[in-house]
């Protein structure tokens, strides 16, 4: 079985129209930013990262551990008692989100098509 771009459509609700990303690769400032920004990675984790990777990569045992991390976060934030902890319990949330789709994402394209290989 073969996933599509309409696949990953209708599961997820990511436009398949125009281009996802630009034409061009992501410069290393780029990809710490998106890092930081859309998964709370920290500056440190994210440098360390970048410098086992060589690019604008995560490899998936970090983002695993992240994302572990994020929901444990989550888990500690369910019930806010400023308006400030509302927007980090907002924030975490969505940033726990995004991690878990793209495990999600990541798991159901590459990790089981090396299953089937064997």
């Amino acid at each position: 079985m073969t996933i599509t771009l309409d696949d990953v459509a209708c599961l997820l609700g990511i436009s398949i129209t125009g281009r996802l990303l630009p034409d061009r690769e992501l410069t290393r400032e780029e990809g710490l930013e998106m890092m930081q920004v859309d998964l709370l990675f920290t500056a440190e984790a994210t440098a360390k990262e970048m410098i086992k990777q060589g690019a604008a990569h995560v490899s998936f045992g970090v983002l695993k551990k992240h994302y572990k991390e994020l929901l444990n976060m989550c888990n500690q934030l369910l019930e806010p008692d400023t308006h400030e902890e509302q927007d980090e319990r907002a924030q975490v949330k969505l940033a726990c989100i995004k991690a878990f789709l793209l495990l999600l994402l990541g798991w159901t394209i590459f990790f089981r098509q090396e299953q089937q290989k064997h």
